[in-house]
Formats: structure tokens, sequence, C-alpha cells
């Protein structure tokens, strides 16, 4: 089920928080990205956790095709 940070990837495609969010996966399912938190940001972010995952969608229709599993992200400075 969809929460918060998804619907905010989704909604902020290639922000920047999240640069290079869209792309292409390359011939073995691959592709890589960055987060940025915003200035200000609690410190204490750093050093926490967050499950990302990725959607893979058809530009032809624009249908979802597909989602991965979660993948930890370490939030470092």
């Amino acid at each position: 089920m969809p929460d918060a940070y998804t619907q905010f990837t989704l909604a902020s495609p290639n922000s920047p928080f999240l640069p290079a969010s869209i792309g292409q996966l390359d011939p073995w399912g691959r592709a890589d990205t960055s987060f940025r938190l915003p200035p200000g940001s609690a410190p204490s972010f750093v050093g926490q956790t967050a499950h990302h995952a990725f959607l893979v969608f058809d530009l032809a229709n624009l249908a979802l095709e597909s989602v991965s599993n979660p993948t930890p992200v370490l939030l470092a400075p």
C-alpha cells in the first residue's frame, strides 16, 4: 500500500530532493539515483534508514508494470 513517501516520489519526480529519479534501467534491471534532504532538515535524519522501491511504468500507456522489493537506504551526510 502506498505511503506518504511513495506519494511524494510520484508527485515530485526529478525534484531537487529526488534528482535523476526518472530514468531507464540497464539491461540487467539496474539504475542509480540519489536522495537529498532539504536544507535545514533535522540532523537526526543522518544515520536513519529509509526503505526505497522502484516502480516501472509503461510509458506508451502510462501503466504501472512492476514494483521492486524495498531496499534499505542509509541516509548519510
